[in-house]
């Protein structure tokens, strides 16, 4: 099974490096709002992104 969490923390990582370098740049502004919307997501949801994302 993916490890969710552990793939999550090393890309916001990598992002929060990306927006201290380049505070405007789209990718990495884009992901850390996901990162922040996530907390309000349904189950349903995140199965949904979980398809797409992975299958």
């Amino acid at each position: 099974m993916t490890d969710f969490k552990r793939i999550a923390i090393e890309q916001f990582e990598m992002n929060i490096q990306v927006l201290k370098n380049k505070p405007n740049d789209a990718v990495a502004r884009s992901y850390m709002l996901g990162v922040m919307m996530a907390k309000h997501l349904t189950d349903e949801h995140v199965e949904m992104a979980k398809r797409y994302v992975i299958e």
